[in-house]
């Protein structure tokens, strides 16, 4: 039985992290959660982490114009955790972030047991893989003493997936294949299909409107039975569907829990609920709009969803 050390920064990964601790046998863990959001699903998964800590804490900082601001705000609040706490092992998911790094490199004498953040860990041309960090990133990481992306993946022990048949930051010898979400629990599926549309941050700055009206007019044309609007989604798009309340669930909980006994259909850009759902969703498409995504539209493809690709027109 060991203790460990957990370090969280997404809803995701303090369910997943779950799975991992019991897969560890840890007897006890410590938990310390950052957010700049503090949405719902933040508070929902932290407070069912902090149920399995002998200690805990919810670190949030909000966005703020200067960057710095932020980083120099999560580090005066973890100042008490920024040593080695001499438990057995630590548990990490996000080995680009400055100070979560730099917590976990000061545990001298416990094994680093990483696992899955979503897409970047089976993307090959995500900053999992290929670090590429800015004059203002060299500047954090040496001011707060983090890793590198390389020593910390020469550290990593073990490395949990939900995605064993895909490429990962570690060979596949530290490799573990944790359950996922699955069919094998639930009632056969039957009756008219239910679709979800996985929103999602930025669209309005990042596409032409052009492809956005492309976009909707498509969604709208299927019959969006949800909207699964994303934590950090401003502007949501406009596809005659009503919101779906999540209620603190993450995206495949809520879809899960909203679709019942019905086959499910998912649709969303490159996120990870389209592979995590891989085999519970009847349908699974991916929303592509540029050549650049072509990594993913190969993982996509790969995992067995549909891709359907966007080109501005105008």
């Amino acid at each position: 039985m060991r203790t460990a050390l957990v370090i969280l920064r997404t809803p995701f990964q303090a369910w997943m992290a779950k799975k991992v601790l019991a897969e560890e046998r840890a007897c006890s863990c410590v938990a310390l959660y950052f957010t700049q959001e503090n949405s719902e699903e933040d508070r929902h998964y932290y407070n069912e982490i902090s149920l399995l800590s002998e200690s805990s804490k919810y670190i949030y900082v909000p966005k703020t114009k200067w960057d710095i601001l932020g980083q120099v705000r999560f580090k005066n609040a973890i100042r008490g955790w920024l040593h080695d706490l001499k438990l057995d092992i630590t548990l990490f998911s996000s080995i680009d972030a400055f100070i979560p790094s730099a917590i976990m490199a000061k545990q001298k004498n416990s094994r680093l047991i990483t696992f899955d953040d979503g897409t970047g860990n089976i993307n090959c041309e995500s900053v999992y893989f290929k670090e590429k960090l800015n004059l203002r990133g060299r500047f954090y990481r040496k001011c707060f003493g983090g890793l590198s992306l390389e020593e910390t993946k020469k550290n990593i022990y073990r490395h949990y997936t939900l995605h064993p048949g895909f490429a990962n930051i570690v060979d596949s010898s530290r490799i573990v294949p944790v359950p996922g979400w699955t069919d094998e629990q639930l009632s056969p599926r039957h009756g008219p299909i239910k679709r979800y549309f996985l929103g999602a941050p930025f669209f309005r700055r990042e596409l032409k409107e052009s492809i956005i009206h492309d976009l909707e007019r498509y969604l709208a044309s299927l019959g969006i039975h949800a909207y699964i609007r994303h934590p950090r989604e401003i502007q949501p798009l406009n596809v005659g569907a009503p919101e779906l309340q999540k209620n603190g669930l993450i995206a495949e909980e809520a879809i899960l829990k909203d679709a019942g006994s019905a086959p499910i259909h998912v649709l969303g850009a490159s996120s990870s609920v389209l592979f995590n759902m891989a085999f519970v969703a009847q349908c699974r498409t991916m929303l592509l709009f540029s050549s650049s995504f072509s990594s993913m539209e190969s993982l996509a493809l790969a995992s067995g969803c549909n891709v359907k690709i966007f080109e501005a027109t105008r």
